[in-house]
């Protein structure tokens, strides 16, 4: 099934709960930048997401709700272009559901190293 999708429903992979310390809840407007081509802001904009300790957590639901809440932004050091690009990767190699399976263990994964709730 190819094509952009969400790939997997919003309930298995929720939305990373922050404690409002983190680069995107005290700066939001620096993870959206108008230009996503490569500019100081947008690698500024990477560089904060690679030092986050939620930034696998933050990719995981940035590409499990690529077309919804996620279409836009930096999330998870990665920008829509590159989400985009990586869920069509995704969908010429893996069914639908094999996709959310894998998701949805790798949120387990994440739930188990107290990196996801």
């Amino acid at each position: 099934m190819a094509g952009s999708t969400t790939i997997v429903e919003s309930n298995y992979v929720p939305v990373p709960r922050s404690t409002g310390s983190e680069p995107c809840r005290t700066n939001p407007d620096a993870f959206f930048p108008e230009d996503y081509n490569d500019t100081k802001e947008l690698r500024a904009a990477k560089q904060a997401c690679g030092g986050c300790n939620l930034k696998e957590w933050c990719l995981l639901w940035g590409l499990a709700n690529a077309t919804g809440l996620a279409k836009n932004g930096v999330i998870g050091g990665t920008t829509p272009k590159e989400r985009k690009a990586f869920d069509k990767r995704l969908h010429q190699r893996l069914s639908e559901e094999e996709i959310a399976r894998r998701f949805k263990r790798q949120y387990e994964a994440l739930t188990r190293k107290g990196l996801a709730q």
